[in-house]
């Protein structure tokens, strides 16, 4: 998963996000809440846990494949487990998400790093594991 940035009016791209942001109570778009797929899927269950309470997530996901051309062979798949309930369960991913445009894929290498991003609100991570499948 990776994300991007373009300069003049802060445009944003991912390569694919879950989202993780503290919406215990919210009533934010269902596409953009915690535990969505970004603009694609919104989750199965609100699972989050009040603002201030430890989240975890347990995050499955299987990257795109592209053929020579860079035609996207298989799209990306996630499977979401948010405070131990199934919140998406091995859904499509269309591509990078935008903010103002739909998604799209551009091919990239099998593996790219991990980005946590935390939109300007106090965040903080512990035991973050990676496992290749």
């Amino acid at each position: 998963m990776s994300s991007c940035t373009s300069s003049g009016r802060r445009q944003r791209c991912r390569r694919a996000t879950a989202r993780s942001a503290a919406t215990a109570a919210s009533f934010s778009w269902v596409n953009t809440r915690a535990g969505s797929v970004y603009k694609q899927y919104a989750p199965l269950v609100n699972a989050s846990r009040k603002p201030g309470e430890w989240q975890t997530y347990d995050i499955i996901f299987h990257a795109p494949r592209f053929d020579e051309q860079g035609k996207v062979i298989d799209r990306a798949r996630v499977t979401v487990v948010h405070n131990g309930l199934l919140i998406q369960n091995n859904v499509e991913i269309y591509g990078i998400t935008y903010n103002d445009r739909p998604a799209i894929y551009i091919a990239h290498p099998p593996q790219l790093p991990l980005r946590l991003q935390d939109h300007g609100n106090p965040l903080r991570y512990r035991n973050i594991w990676i496992r290749r499948l």
